[in-house]
């Protein structure tokens, strides 16, 4: 069991260096270092073979599989209210302590922010549409396939998982059967 954080560390190691993805047998030998409790440290090879690598579905974006992952519903992309922060329509007070006389255009009997011109800075319609959504329709609003299908990508492989070899190209195949 990995508990200690040498342990996690030897782990992201081989990860980075022995698993990617391809086709066909996967042979390596890797050197483990084993820490016990009171024994001293020992190394020792490890034989990796293709039944170690994790299969591709482990790695492959669940978006890209909308008949296994459905996605969600529409309710969830509605994220429009958390976002805007609408600092405009604030109410300024007059100021108690000082008359309308005082400003110079003002003496027609109107208190000063009751003449005071607004201008509408929000458009008429908005439309609610959540953030991830934007980004799907701009992305698939640009004109090249290759670049719909890198954005795509530079998107969902994010972590220590877009670093896994071989995993970038065999997404962006698979990607490319979908929007086409």
């Amino acid at each position: 069991m990995l508990t200690k954080p040498i342990d996690l560390l030897m782990l992201n190691e081989l990860k980075e260096s022995y698993c990617y993805i391809q086709e066909g047998e996967v042979d390596a030998v890797a050197v483990v270092q084993s820490y016990e409790d009171g024994m001293p440290a020992a190394s020792h090879r490890t034989r990796l073979t293709a039944l170690n690598v994790p299969p591709m579905g482990l790695f492959y974006p669940t978006l890209l599989v909308p008949e296994v992952y459905p996605p969600p519903p529409r309710s969830w992309f509605n994220d429009y209210e958390d976002m805007l922060e609408e600092t405009w329509h604030f109410d300024y007070p007059r100021r108690p302590d000082m008359m309308d006389s005082l400003y110079p255009g003002f003496n027609i009997g109107l208190p000063m922010w009751d003449s005071y011109l607004i201008f509408q800075t929000k458009p008429k319609k908005e439309e609610n549409v959540g953030l991830a959504e934007a980004i799907t329709s701009s992305i698939l609003s640009t004109g090249r396939i290759d670049l719909k299908r890198k954005l795509f990508c530079s998107i969902q492989l994010i972590g220590g998982v877009a670093l896994t070899e071989g995993l970038i190209p065999a997404v962006e195949d698979r990607l490319v059967l979908l929007i086409l």
